[in-house]
């Protein structure tokens, strides 16, 4: 494939990714971001993502040099009952010396972001993009399309030490069981047909995602903690924990000692499934040395209130 777009006088254009621009990427991601991101993580996250299309537009200078990137990570998700593909806009990154200003007309990143818009998205691609972009590039954005869809609220609360329970809290909770899970199947499965008409916009969080996201992942431990009825196997919810966030992270203030739940699912209607579930994560956090747990959520949403009730808060 060809090139997708050249800026005259600048040195460089765009065009898709290339098998072997990974090394590129990664070295352009530790320049811009001060992160290693390792090769494996990289193939993890596009080349194995369980969609398949690579969504990657990347800037080259004539010499071959990689200083540009714009991506996509491709999910299915469900809008008011229609299943589609969206995109998540990650990784937008330019290399310092072209970097340039967030001019609508001919820097890198519009260039990057009109190419992406016009290749990437539309019948027979992605259906739509979205993502939590930081504000100088949300001011660009919305100059070339971008649409507010709903705000997300970061909530937070201090871990109770001086509680003592650990998992699973067969004593602790008579007729239910909290524990953590080693795989994902079937259970997860019917978890998420169960939550789906309560999210009118999600993620897609069946067994085949939710392995592929969070027990795939080649650098994170995530930790899974369902919640269910002590005499059946059907979950009544489930939550994903990630321990100790640093450097990656750090930028909105959290550290090693900070517990975030990256994914919450339960019924609007398990409101007793869904605090024992919180006390769970609780528990893990806890035990592992950690002083905080957030969670993002829609603000007054049914989960944004439910945690705000529970000493959460922005």
């Amino acid at each position: 494939r060809g090139r997708s777009a050249q800026t005259a006088g600048r040195g460089w254009y765009i065009r898709p990714y290339q098998p072997g621009d990974e090394k590129g990427i990664v070295q352009l991601f530790k320049k811009v971001f001060g992160v290693d991101r390792s090769l494996k993580r990289w193939y993890w996250q596009y080349r194995d993502n369980p969609i398949g299309d690579q969504y990657i537009r990347v800037a080259v200078t004539e010499t071959g040099s990689l200083v540009g990137h714009y991506a996509g990570l491709p999910v299915l998700a469900t809008w008011g009952g229609e299943r589609l593909v969206l995109t998540q806009v990650v990784d937008v990154m330019a290399d310092p010396a072209v970097r340039g200003g967030l001019s609508r007309s001919s820097g890198i990143f519009s260039q990057m972001l009109v190419c992406y818009i016009q290749e990437c998205l539309g019948p027979g691609r992605g259906a739509l993009g979205f993502g939590f972009p930081p504000i100088g590039n949300l001011r660009l954005g919305r100059l070339l399309g971008y649409r507010d869809l709903h705000r997300v609220q970061a909530l937070t609360k201090c871990i109770d030490v001086s509680r003592t329970f650990s998992l699973p809290m067969f004593i602790a909770t008579p007729g239910w069981v909290v524990e953590e899970v080693a795989t994902l199947h079937a259970e997860a499965d019917r978890l998420w047909l169960r939550c789906q008409p309560e999210l009118p916009v999600a993620i897609i969080r069946d067994s085949q995602y939710l392995e592929w996201r969070y027990r795939q992942h080649p650098e994170v431990r995530y930790r899974v903690i369902a919640v269910r009825r002590r005499l059946s196997m059907g979950w009544a919810g489930m939550a994903v924990m990630r321990l100790g966030i640093g450097k990656e992270l750090a930028f909105l203030g959290h550290d090693d000692t900070s517990a975030c739940i990256v994914d919450w699912l339960v019924p609007a209607s398990e409101t007793r499934a869904a605090a024992l579930l919180l006390a769970g994560c609780e528990a893990i956090g806890r035990e592992n040395g950690m002083r905080r747990l957030s969670a993002w959520f829609r603000p007054d949403s049914v989960q944004w209130n439910f945690f705000s009730a529970r000493g959460f808060q922005p």
